[in-house]
């Protein structure tokens, strides 16, 4: 769980280990932070190790409420990292192998009205880690629906299907696959397609969805609030589905809706 002490990344904190409880999974909150701080504005005669200090009593803190909030439930650690905040984060995944990055929505107050903080979706697209990026309205509640949205023109090998049955299995949840129909692709590909997804997914006996409609983006949006959805799955490395992240309306849902998008990388396919 990353965390620069913002109300956002407080929220999904929160929600981190509200899941965590659920998975009986461990905790370890990660800050990162740059030497020098750039302040050209603003004087500041604070040292690194009066900033370290301080950072290590946030983090303390932070770990104590989380702690509460779970009836010690959850076992929680705090890790301090200085330097470029995705590259630390590599170096900190790589080190844990952690099971899920959890990022609040936006990184800073500032940013609400971007679609995501900048750190965010950048780690969205590019970090090779499973990363649940959570708005800050999203309040947690056990996860029993997860939406995965997939699209056809992708063979069922690219895709990261044992981490999602994984993952559902773990919370006990039912996967909804919504699939992205595309009217160039032979209807003998599309089954083909669609029979080895399932066979790959029958752990967890998903349900088959399709979206037909040219809105890809609506469509989406509709299906998970018609169908209760908790989690929205999608696979940037399968297809360019984080593209529609940018259109306005989604980008609207997001800042303002309940539900977490888990992004699943490459590095995830079996």
């Amino acid at each position: 769980m990353l965390t620069d002490f913002s109300d956002p990344a407080r929220h999904a904190a929160e929600y981190a280990v509200s899941m965590a409880a659920d998975l009986q999974a461990e905790v370890t909150i990660l800050h990162v932070y740059q030497i020098p701080l750039l302040m050209p504005d603003i004087p500041c005669d604070m040292s690194q190790d009066d900033l370290q200090k301080i950072t290590v009593k946030e983090l303390d803190l932070l770990a104590e409420d989380l702690r509460v909030l779970t009836n010690n439930k959850v076992t929680i650690s705090t890790e301090i990292r200085t330097g470029s905040l995705f590259v630390e984060l590599m170096y900190a995944c790589a080190h844990m192998d952690p099971y899920l990055v959890v990022m609040g929505s936006y990184g800073n107050m500032a940013a609400r009205y971007m679609l995501l903080g900048s750190h965010t979706l950048y780690c969205m697209k590019h970090l090779p880690y499973p990363l649940l990026a959570v708005p800050v309205t999203a309040q947690y509640k056990p996860v029993e629906r997860v939406c995965f949205v997939i699209d056809e023109n992708e063979a069922a090998y690219t895709l990261p299907t044992a981490t999602i049955v994984r993952f559902c299995s773990d919370l006990k949840a039912a996967l909804l696959l919504l699939s992205v129909t595309r009217e160039n692709l032979p209807e003998e590909e599309r089954l083909r397609n669609n029979a080895s997804l399932m066979k790959h997914l029958s752990p967890i006996k998903p349900e088959f969805h399709q979206a037909r409609r040219h809105h890809r983006d609506a469509d989406i949006l509709a299906f998970c609030e018609k169908s209760a959805i908790d989690v929205l799955i999608v696979a940037p490395v399968a297809h360019s589905i984080l593209d529609i992240f940018y259109k306005n309306n989604i980008r609207q849902f997001i800042t303002h809706s309940n539900l977490p998008i888990l992004v699943l990388h490459k590095k995830l396919v079996y």
